[in-house]
């Protein structure tokens, strides 16, 4: 017989991460979805299951996690200047862009399967090499659909100090109302016109 748990443990959920964290997650998701169609072989005879269903798995999370992460953004009592409007521009471009990525992903995986089907027929082991182009171009266009960066900036793009500014002040305001702290209120305001103190 099992001892039971305390009630502690019965009714424990972990806490869902604050808007910050989960951009955070979120670009690091994009990160290893990346590697992972960087590290996909096409040397090999019959690529076809090196695109596997995860990768198109992995670009369909993306797409979800880039609309929670929008939803999240959002739901925050932020004052929505020109930066805030801007983030939420390109994480819809983010998830349109995965799911894009998605459908490319799908397309490989179809060409390469195809391939593979009608030379399991002619009894050779071996895809025409414009099979495996074909399917190649496409993974590459996911990756790059995907990218966080595109690949051939050598350095970042000029930013104007207010920008910096305002992209700390909305990492600010995004941790402060995460953590469930009230705004600050100044600490004396005058008392209206016409009124009697």
């Amino acid at each position: 017989m099992t001892t039971p748990g305390s009630d502690q443990q019965l009714f424990e959920v972990p806490t869902p991460p604050t808007p910050p964290e989960q951009l955070l997650l979120l670009a690091a998701a994009f990160t290893r979805h990346n590697d992972a169609l960087v590290a996909l072989n096409f040397e090999v005879p019959l690529p076809g299951a090196a695109i596997g269903g995860h990768h198109v798995s992995s670009a369909q999370r993306l797409a979800r996690g880039t609309l929670a992460a929008i939803n999240a953004v959002k739901n925050q009592p932020l004052y929505h200047h020109v930066e805030t409007g801007d983030t939420l521009v390109r994480l819809n471009q983010l998830a349109y862009l995965a799911t894009e990525s998605a459908d490319h992903l799908i397309d490989a995986s179809d060409i390469l399967s195809t391939a593979a089907r009608k030379a399991a027929g002619l009894g050779d082991e071996h895809a025409h090499p414009s099979v495996i182009s074909a399917a190649s171009r496409r993974v590459r266009l996911a990756g790059e659909l995907t990218a966080l960066a595109p690949r051939h900036r050598s350095r970042p793009p000029p930013t104007s100090p207010q920008r910096c500014a305002a992209a700390a002040a909305l990492f600010q305001q995004l941790v402060r109302t995460s953590l469930c702290r009230p705004p600050s209120t100044p600490r004396c305001r005058p008392p209206p016109a016409g009124t009697s103190a």
